[in-house]
């Protein structure tokens, strides 16, 4: 066979297994209420991961000595980012959950594998194509890294930790 027809099916089975792909995607529209395929979804983990420089990951939390940081990323979090996230940060406020994609439970591991470093550029830079914007405007780095440093903490975080967290945030 000649270079030109092995060139052209080729060409018509990546047209065809591109179609396939669009289908699957697409057979139930493209609802922000159906959850995304779990080759989407690794797509999008892989995503992430290629957003984050490396220099950034390597970032050390000044303030994650500070036993009071916690606390004060609690209430400024409570304030700035419980409506998406929860006041707990498991994603399941009313913005949170109706999302695409959904907002991740900060408490998992998803988030709590990412470094100091990665998730304080993930709130200052944003992430393309989410719901979750670039804060470096509003936030200064302090605030932000005091925020890594509630979210390094909400996987143990007790009731009444939470509970004097919300009582003390502003948005009370």
């Amino acid at each position: 066979m000649s270079f030109v027809k092995h060139a052209c099916l080729t060409i018509l089975l990546l047209v065809i297994l591109a179609a396939a792909a669009g289908l699957a995607f697409t057979r139930n529209g493209l609802s922000a209420r159906t959850a995304p395929p779990a080759i989407e979804a690794a797509v999008a983990r892989r995503i992430r991961s290629l957003s984050i420089p490396s220099s950034a990951g390597r970032q050390v939390n000044p303030v994650a000595g500070d036993a009071a940081a916690w606390l004060d990323g609690g209430r400024h979090f409570q304030d700035h980012c419980a409506m998406c996230h929860g006041e707990d940060g498991a994603g399941k406020s009313e913005i949170g959950k109706n999302l695409y994609p959904k907002v991740p439970d900060m408490r998992q591991a998803s988030t709590q594998e990412l470094s100091d470093g990665a998730l304080y550029f993930v709130i200052m830079n944003g992430i393309r194509y989410t719901g979750m914007p670039a804060w470096e405007e509003e936030h200064t780095p302090e605030e932000t890294w005091k925020l890594v440093s509630f979210i390094r903490r909400m996987p143990r975080l007790t009731p009444e930790e939470l509970e004097k967290v919300m009582a003390e945030s502003p948005r009370r």
